[in-house]
């Protein structure tokens, strides 16, 4: 099983994994097609509403920062969801990537490196998605109680005819309760399979770095006595360690590349949202239905942009430290040419990778920064006048 098989199962139940198979019938792919084309549309009218609905509320503080938050994170999902499409390609690839000779594992202690990571992705996928479901469904519970006794609707949105019939009101409620469960659940599936692909890179750089430190042991437990044969394989084992290098260095940009967008709007839609939601919950009774279902969305948010953190840190960390492992490995039995493309490599390694968006540089030290930036806007809101 792939380790982005996943969150590709949630992307292709939330319609933005078009099925490539021959074996389906083209009338099944055009359902499919309606499908997605639905789902955009119920997702897509439910943020534009609640974007022009911002206009309206422009003189009400507290009005103005409930009706932010949410616009803010539709938004930042509607964005994910055209870059997942039009991107589709690309991630389809990479997905062959992972599978493919260089990155295929070679003996159990390997395949303990990536049931690891398997282990990892499958943890976060759950109870990532869990805790994201579990906060709309409070936010449903709370809107349930407080709203459809005063015949409002769960967000202020902006619509071109009135909610005075049953039927009218109705369809909003329903159309907008959907739409939010929907936009949640795109957050999830899209932010797990970043995650995850951050997840398999380090996988695979751990890979290589036990593949450096274990040529020797290879070569010693085929015991060639020719040196000639033995230098030869030592060549080819070297050569198989700077192609798979290499191809983890790919990896990692393609993943940059395809997701910096997103990347760029959730890390400044999430220190808007933090602020306002703090802000909101200020104005709150404490531990009132309201009260636990913004908390609950404040621990989404942060939980959210702390992944892409945390992941991104791990990977940089990791191959940091590619250096080390060869440094750590029988580099002095190897001849001198060889020597010398172990020097190539490490001189690669003295960039490792990171994750960016323009300025952004997702890191740990991004995420404190994010907090304190987050907290900083929240006392200009709070002050008076």
């Amino acid at each position: 099983m792939s380790l982005l098989s996943y969150s590709i199962i949630m992307l292709r139940v939330l319609g933005l994994w078009y099925p490539d198979d021959d074996n389906i019938s083209k009338w099944k792919k055009r359902i499919y097609m309606i499908y997605t084309f639905l789902l955009f549309l119920i997702m897509y009218t439910f943020t534009l509403s609640q974007i022009i609905a911002l206009s309206s509320c422009m003189n009400d503080a507290n009005e103005f920062t409930n009706a932010t938050f949410m616009s803010l994170t539709m938004l930042a999902a509607c964005v994910k969801m055209w870059n997942m499409i039009t991107h589709r390609k690309t991630i389809y690839n990479m997905i062959k990537i992972l599978e493919n000779n260089t990155f295929k594992i070679r003996d159990d202690h390997e395949l303990k490196i990536q049931n690891e990571q398997h282990r990892r992705i499958k943890i976060f996928t759950i109870v990532y998605g869990l805790l994201i479901e579990s906060t709309v469904s409070s936010f449903t519970r709370a809107s349930i109680i407080r709203d459809i006794p005063e015949r409002d609707l769960p967000f202020k949105a902006l619509l071109p005819y009135s909610l005075s019939s049953s039927f009218a009101y109705w369809f909003s409620y329903i159309h907008q309760t959907i739409a939010h469960y929907y936009g949640a659940s795109i957050n999830a599936a899209i932010d797990a399979h970043f995650a995850s692909s951050l997840i398999a890179t380090c996988g695979q750089i751990k890979i290589l770095k036990y593949r450096f430190q274990s040529m020797h042991q290879i070569i010693e437990k085929i015991k060639i006595l020719n040196n000639e044969s033995r230098e030869k394989l030592k060549k080819k084992l070297l050569i198989g360690c700077e192609i798979h290098h290499l191809a983890i260095y790919q990896f990692a940009k393609t993943t940059n590349n395809t997701f910096k967008i997103p990347i760029f709007i959730q890390y400044f839609a999430s220190a808007l949202v933090l602020c306002v939601s703090t802000f909101s919950l200020s104005q709150i009774e404490p531990l009132s239905t309201e009260f636990i279902s913004l908390f609950m969305y404040l621990i989404c948010v942060s939980t959210q942009i702390y992944i892409y953190c945390d992941c991104a840190t791990d990977v940089y960390f990791e191959s940091d430290s590619i250096s080390t492992s060869i440094y750590k490995s029988n580099w002095t039995s190897l001849s001198v040419s060889n020597q010398k493309s172990l020097i190539i490599i490490m001189a690669r390694t003295l960039k490792p990778i990171k994750y960016t968006s323009g300025y952004i540089e997702l890191s740990l030290t991004s995420f404190n920064n994010l907090l304190k930036m987050s907290y900083s806007i929240y006392n200009v809101l709070k002050k008076p006048g």
